[in-house]
Parts: C-alpha cells; structure tokens; sequence
C-alpha cells in the first residue's frame, strides 16, 4: 500500500549500557563522552551520552519497517540535533508523510525523535526510496507467518491472507462478558505484504481473528471468502461458502485455485462459539496438492468428513487450546492432542501450526504442540512457520 500525505508512525527504543558497547563493538565509536563518566560530567552534557548513531538508527528502523516500510531506504537526509540523548533514556521517532512521488516510489518524511521527556532531540527532513522486488513464481506453497492466525499464503501465484490481525501488542477488546488481550503485534505491518488478491476469513465475530486493523484491511481488500453469516455483516465484496460450497479465483497461467469451504465447530457440543469455516486449496485439475486450513476448531467428526473428501499435502492448523472461562470450561479450538489427531486423520499432510501465541486466552503453545507430535511419533511431519519469514512447502502433486 503506498504511504499517504499526513500517515504517521512511531517507533520507540530504550538506550541501556549494552546499546554504547555495541555500537562501539561494531563502530570502533569509543568516544570518552560514552565511556568515561569524569570525562562526560566535566562537559557541558553532565554526563554520558549515547552515539548520535544509536538515535539516527531508530530512524533507520522507522523507516525500513513501518514508513513507508520494507524494501525502502534513505535517499538523502537533513537533520539536526538539539538535545543530547543520555544511556538509559527511552526515545521515539516519528515521521510524517509530507509528499509522495506522482510516478516514482519516492516518499519525502518529516522526523523528530523525543526523549521520554518530551523534548526533542533530533528534528529534520527526509526523502526515501522503496524497492520492490520482482514477482518469483513459487512452486508449491509459500506460507509467511505473521502472528496468531494471520498468515500470507502464496499459491499457484494467487497471494491470500489468512484472519487478519494487525493491532499492536496490549490491545485490548472488551465484549459483555469478557475482555481478550492481545500480547504480541504483527511480524509484519499491513505496508510489508504487497497486493493480496483476496482474506480467507474463518470467521468475523471474533478478536483474535479479525481485531480492528485487521477490519480495515478486509474492507479494502479485492475480496474476503467467509461463512455466510459474516459475509452478510461485512458486505462489499464479501463472498459467504456454507461447507462444500466452493469459489474459483483466477491464476496467472490462466487456470484457477478453487477454494472450497468445510465444516469446523468452534467449541465443545452445545457451546459452538461460531459460525466458523476451514477452507480447502486446491488447483483446478487434479485431486492432488490440496491445502487445508482449518478456522478456529476442535477436533470433532465434521474433520474427518474433509480427510475422506481431501488428500491434504498441507494441513495449517489452528492450535492454542483457546480458552475463556467466562464462555465456559472447554476449549474452542485445537488442542495439542487434537493436532495429533488431525495429523493422523491427514496421513500425507506436513503441519504447520498456526493460533498457538500472541493472544492471553491462548493455553498450550509451541512446547506443547512439540511435545504432543513427539510421544505420537509424528514429530517429524511439523513444520514451524518463523514469524515474518516465508517458509516453502512442496505440493506433490503439482511438481
């Protein structure tokens, strides 16, 4: 998404002891203002102070990771520094959108960094370059994990986002009867992910699936494929599958990915927290290199029907044994023994899991995920999706 005239971000750091000693480590910047405390007190700082380049770094950071974001670099600067910034201090550094290129992916920023004070130390101008790199076709499956149930899936050259969720870590969202938390941001801002052609949304009424940038980001997407009910609320360009009920979306060779719903039960019997959908992946023309991803669910026999419907190479799973006691005692999606049984029921599938972090109601995470598929025997067929970092699967039957 290109950057606006008057976007903001923000980005903050704390300059501790360690921060000195590795910027000289890396610089040779063994300055005595930095090091030598009488030196330092007898100046007109009072005390030590941190490497201007520590400071101008977060700037660095502002802009390669949130604005305009990855792939982008500093053409030129102008600034100046009008306070010292001292070890121990906690700094922000903001830009501003001031103007974008017509033609050219050139973004003009103005900066300011402040202490925790509020006094600025550093104010200026500057002008930034964002490169994109040219398409790679995947062969297979490319899965860039982002956090929680957000994921970036890249099949058969079609890009979709998994439930997306891009509020900060200690967002918070309050219903009648109870309050999430979120504990862990995005890998990833909105800005990283490039065009999506369409958000496979497993459901709408909850947080932790679609929390509130999140929302934004469906309303403005091509298309989201959801269950019936929420694409009925969200409206637009939203397409409901009730399960088995399938959509096709167009490939760049001309030929399509069919995207077919399946069945997926939020919870124990009688407390089903949904209407929630899983979704099959599958390219036109073969019963092979199926994609499954599940959609908040528990292990029940509606996943067995997609086993005998399906031969699933991969299965994304979405873990965590989700509880919140306020709902009732039983948990609302996969838990780590119910993984094992999902992987049995998929014989030919690698799984990644995913909905196992970054949320408080969230109760087994990865050690119990490992230590599940490990007393089963089937350690071997998990693969972990790092965050922000694209893991390639194979699909055997589109070799």
């Amino acid at each position: 998404m290109a950057p606006q005239v008057g976007q903001t971000a923000r980005r903050s750091l704390t300059l501790t002891e360690a921060s000195v000693v590795t910027f000289a480590e890396l610089t040779g910047d063994y300055n005595p203002l930095h090091f030598d405390a009488d030196f330092a007190a007898r100046t007109r700082f009072r005390g030590r102070v941190v490497q201007g380049g520590l400071t101008t770094g977060l700037l660095h950071a502002l802009v390669a990771m949130d604005l305009p974001g990855p792939g982008s670099v500093f053409l030129s600067q102008q600034w100046r520094f009008t306070a010292p910034v001292f070890i121990g201090d906690t700094i922000t550094a903001q830009a501003e959108v001031v103007s974008v290129h017509a033609t050219k992916p050139v973004t003009q920023l103005r900066v300011t960094v402040t202490r925790q004070t509020g006094e600025t130390v550093l104010e200026g101008e500057a002008w930034c370059y964002t490169l994109t790199p040219e398409a790679v076709a995947v062969d297979g499956l490319r899965i860039t994990y982002i956090g929680g149930p957000t994921a970036l899936l890249e099949i058969a050259g079609v890009r979709l986002l998994t439930d997306p969720t891009f509020d900060p870590a200690g967002s918070e969202y309050t219903t009648t009867l109870y309050t999430l938390h979120k504990t862990k941001g995005p890998a990833l801002p909105v800005e990283a992910l490039g065009h999506v052609d369409a958000v496979l949304l497993t459901h709408d009424q909850h947080f932790d699936n679609l929390d509130r940038a999140g929302r934004a980001f469906v309303e403005r997407a091509p298309r989201a494929i959801t269950t019936p009910a929420a694409a009925e609320r969200l409206g637009g360009s939203s397409v409901g599958l009730a399960p088995w009920e399938a959509v096709e979306l167009p490939t760049p060779d001309g030929h399509t990915l069919v995207v077919t719903g399946t069945p997926a039960r939020h919870g124990p019997v009688g407390g089903d927290r949904g209407p929630v959908t899983g979704f099959i992946l599958q390219q036109s023309g073969g019963a092979e290199g199926a994609v499954y991803v599940s959609g908040d669910t528990v292990w029940y026999p509606g996943i067995a029907d997609v086993a005998e419907r399906f031969r699933v190479d991969v299965a994304v799973l979405f873990v965590g044994a989700a509880l919140v006691r306020e709902v009732g005692p039983a948990h609302l999606t996969f838990t780590a023994h119910e993984a094992v049984e999902a992987a049995r029921a998929f014989p030919d599938a690698v799984i990644v899991p995913m909905h196992y972090e970054g949320w408080a109601h969230y109760t087994e995470g990865a050690a119990e995920i490992e230590r599940a598929f490990d007393a089963a025997g089937l350690a071997g067929r998990l693969r972990w999706a790092r965050p922000g970092l694209p893991l390639e699967l194979p699909l055997p039957g589109r070799a």
